[in-house]
């Protein structure tokens, strides 16, 4: 599935988009920030707070500056076929080539993983690295780029994702496959309802998304493994990707995206990118609100109660424990006004007497 690059900051605080050989910048508000050229077509995009990654057809990989787009730091990946890209929150990126992944900065020095067929990656929180193929082999590397483990998901990897606490949500075929963290087991696997393409999760692990065909993206819950909707678009997807909470952000052609709110319902929209003119466009979420908060409440608290009933009838006051308090209430106030009394009486035979 042929799709434009896209990105959505995991703090929510920038969209990135390529559109040919333009780079465009969108904030948290949706607004745009700024627009940039490179000298080839763009084919994978990533970014943060702070900064902008962006590499080319051709191998450039280019650091930008987040709040203004200058340009940062470049070099280029001296591998043929380079066709996406994954960045590490400490900025070390994962340059995906045809038979190769290229670990390198945009400062440059490089460290070459060799993958066969590898066509997508994704990191997780310790350093690891999973590499997808278009064989439809998985292929999982530690910290140190020391394999750890590999297994196959029966075709052609489209998108990779790490779902806390422990494990890889790959997307391949019309599935998306539950894979331990070592790569070693493939598991449980749930129906996209279409072709695949990206997969986002949300941070706690209890919500996916992904693509499912050209123009829709299909909404789950990993709790229990279902579909919870979809989002059609009347236009093509180009990625998808989760901010904080249940804030999903699908991108779309011509450099525009939807924010989505999946526990709310609040969508938005991103304004005209610097030398564009806006656009509408119809759009149709089948989610309800209230199964999403289901399904995160399910995760996060590992299907407890949320709240514990306070049973105090084994109480050394029995059932009687109300009864008692307000006895001793009374006590008190009669105390209290029997001390009133008596001073009272002091008063008027001492002094008045």
């Amino acid at each position: 599935m042929s799709r434009a690059p896209f990105a959505y900051a995991p703090d929510g605080s920038v969209l990135v988009m390529g559109d040919g050989p333009e780079l465009f910048a969108f904030g948290a508000n949706d607004g745009p920030l700024w627009k940039a050229f490179t000298e080839g077509v763009i084919v994978g995009v990533a970014g943060n707070s702070t900064t902008v990654v962006s590499v080319d057809s051709d191998g450039r990989l280019i650091a930008w500056r987040g709040l203004d787009g200058s340009k940062l730091d470049e070099t280029t990946v001296e591998t043929a076929g380079v066709r996406g890209l994954a960045m590490r929150p400490d900025g070390l990126c994962a340059v995906i080539a045809k038979d190769a992944v290229v670990l390198t900065t945009p400062k440059g020095g490089a460290n070459v993983l060799a993958v066969p067929g590898a066509c997508t990656a994704a990191w997780g929180p310790g350093g690891e690295l999973a590499v997808g193929t278009e064989g439809g082999g998985l292929q999982v590397f530690d910290a140190a780029q020391k394999p750890t483990g590999s297994c196959s998901v029966g075709s052609a990897v489209t998108g990779i994702v790490y779902r806390a606490p422990s494990q890889w949500l790959v997307a391949a075929g019309t599935k998306v496959t539950l894979v331990s963290a070592d790569g070693k087991l493939a598991g449980a696997a749930i129906d996209a309802a279409g072709p695949t393409g990206e997969v986002a999760c949300t941070q706690d692990g209890a919500i996916f998304a992904v693509m499912a065909g050209p123009q829709q993206v299909t909404i789950g819950a990993l709790g229990s493994n279902k579909r919870l909707g979809t989002v059609t678009f009347q236009r093509d997807v180009g990625g998808v990707g989760f901010g904080q909470q249940a804030w999903l952000a699908i991108g779309l052609d011509e450099s525009e995206a939807n924010r989505i709110d999946l526990a709310t319902g609040q969508i938005c929209k991103t304004e005209p990118a610097h030398g564009k003119v806006g656009s509408k466009w119809p759009m149709t979420v089948e989610c309800e609100p209230q199964s999403v908060r289901t399904a995160i409440t399910t995760v996060r608290t590992a299907g407890k109660a949320i709240a514990t009933q306070i049973d105090h009838s084994g109480s050394s006051m029995g059932g009687n424990g109300c009864l008692y308090s307000c006895l001793g209430t009374a006590l008190a106030i009669f105390v209290c006004s029997g001390c009133s009394g008596v001073i009272s009486a002091l008063y008027y035979f001492v002094y008045l007497g």
